[in-house]
């Protein structure tokens, strides 16, 4: 084999190894006429929040009394069934959801007992139109009395969460939950629910240091609404906007929102563009006809969270679902309804999983799977490039060590093929050399003898050769007149003229 031969052969397994590394990249080219349309932002982040958002409904039963009996006659009971209260968000697959917290509190003024008494304060102004509003509901605020249905007992309120989405074509389901905890608007108007469900959505929560004020958001909540139970077909709300600024109230901090917040979205979500929970909707104020909203900051949840030994964490549905929206909005179709479907064999139920696989497939027909890489490196199958270089690396250093094996195989065989000729003046089977016969001077004999060298002598003394045959050489030609040698050159005699003798 000569030289080029293995070089030769190292070259065309380095293109194997690259027109397969490269060549990947286009194999799932698509068939299909035109390409996907660009994806829109809020879209996105509104789908990656829609599943964890729930409805929360609740009963209350309580008893408004008017010591003075300004504003009452006499106690007035009061009781609502299944009707809506807040919105929340799940933060744990174990059925953990965060909500606001006057939206559970039936102890202060800052949540159910105020609630009632600023409604028990507009039914009178509708007859007193001339009674001031402000002192109307100071005066209230300071002499009514809210109670459960047995003097001396705290209100009662048995509080739902609904899960589920009418869009996706499925009935919502209403689970009883339980309040683990709250804290009421001046402390912070924050609230964890528990109910009895698995693998429930969730959100990952944003931190303080990756909001700034100008960031994009989107508030997200149900519409206050009565009977929802029997009318279950509205979705929530999505209002778009911006963080205007930072505020702190009481030393606890919130953001001021540029999006119009309705009644019914307290308790829900506000979302910046991944998906990722920024806060908790808490109020809005009004001045001089404008409003703001303002919601609570997701440190604030997670440091309150961290009191009731709960851990905001995503659960296996919400890795799957977001990989699957990912591959969705990247235009790999193919890949997002494999997402979706085994999202769909852990959780039947999942609000959108359905309905985006069926997006999905659409989408497919349409345009085709796009040819890009998963991953978004630009490498091939995806690979990062620490990963996609070492794989080079060490291709390269294989291809050395194949080109340097084969050509050190070459030269050792071509080694062995001219050890197994003899060199001219050889002698083969360990016979003796001789040197070739030395000059021979003008009218004398060689100088130099046909044989072999004499013995080094040792000591002084003439030391014979062992095993060596010391053979003569040719007779020299002589003249056939003088009889003197004759040069082997020489056609006569250097000393008489005459031809030599034959």
């Amino acid at each position: 084999m000569t030289r080029s031969r293995p070089v030769a052969v190292a070259v065309v397994t380095l293109a194997t190894l690259l027109t397969t590394l490269f060549g990947a990249g286009t194999a799932q080219a698509s068939t299909k006429g035109g390409a996907p349309p660009p994806s829109n932002p809020t879209e996105r982040a509104v789908n990656l929040a829609r599943p964890a958002v729930v409805r929360i409904i609740g009963s209350v039963q309580a008893v408004v009394e008017d010591p003075t009996g300004t504003m009452l006659a006499a106690p007035e009971p009061i009781e609502a069934n299944n009707v809506d209260i807040c919105t929340g968000a799940g933060i744990n697959p174990d059925g953990f959801v965060a909500t606001a917290g006057h939206c559970v509190d039936t102890e202060t003024l800052e949540g159910i007992p105020g609630q009632l008494i600023t409604a028990i304060v507009q039914r009178f102004l509708s007859v007193n139109p001339g009674v001031d509003p402000s002192a109307a509901l100071d005066f209230a605020q300071k002499n009514l009395v809210v109670r459960g249905p047995t003097p001396g007992s705290p209100v009662q309120m048995q509080v739902y969460v609904v899960t589920g989405s009418t869009e996706a074509g499925q009935r919502p389901i209403a689970h009883q939950a339980e309040v683990v905890g709250y804290r009421p608007y001046s402390q912070g108007d924050v609230a964890l629910l528990k109910i009895d469900v698995k693998n429930l959505p969730t959100l990952p929560l944003a931190t303080d240091a990756e909001v700034t004020v100008g960031s994009d958001v989107i508030a997200i909540g149900f519409p206050a609404r009565n009977d929802v139970l029997t009318d279950p077909s509205l979705e929530p709300s999505n209002k778009d906007g911006r963080i205007s600024s930072k505020k702190t109230t009481n030393g606890l901090p919130f953001y001021e929102l540029s999006a119009a917040m309705g009644p019914g979205m307290s308790g829900g979500p506000t979302v910046d563009l991944q998906g990722r929970l920024v806060g908790i909707n808490s109020r809005v104020a009004g001045y001089d006809n404008e409003s703001f909203s303002f919601v609570t900051t997701a440190d604030t949840f997670a440091a309150f969270l961290s009191t009731k030994g709960v851990r905001a964490e995503a659960g296996r549905v919400d890795t799957l679902y977001r990989t699957a929206l990912d591959d969705y909005y990247a235009g790999h179709y193919t890949q997002a309804v494999a997402a979706f479907d085994e999202l769909l064999t852990i959780s039947p139920g999942h609000p959108q999983a359905a309905q985006m696989r069926v997006a999905a497939l659409g989408a497919r027909e349409k345009y085709g799977d796009v040819p890009v890489t998963p991953s978004g490196s630009g490498l091939p199958f995806g690979l990062s490039p620490v990963v996609f270089w070492s794989i080079v690396a060490g291709g390269g250093a294989l291809l050395l060590l194949l080109v340097g094996t084969l050509i050190a195989r070459s030269r050792r065989r071509r080694a062995d093929r001219t050890a197994a000729v003899p060199g001219p003046g050889t002698p083969p089977h360990g016979l003796p050399s001789y040197p070739p016969p030395g000059p021979v001077p003008y009218g004398g004999r060689p100088t130099g003898a046909w044989g072999p060298p004499p013995p080094v002598p040792v000591n002084g003394a003439p030391r014979a050769a062992v095993g060596t045959a010391i053979l003569p050489g040719p007779p020299l030609p002589t003249c056939v007149r003088c009889a003197a040698p004759v040069p082997p050159a020489s056609a006569h005699c250097v000393t008489c003229g005459l031809p030599r003798r034959r």
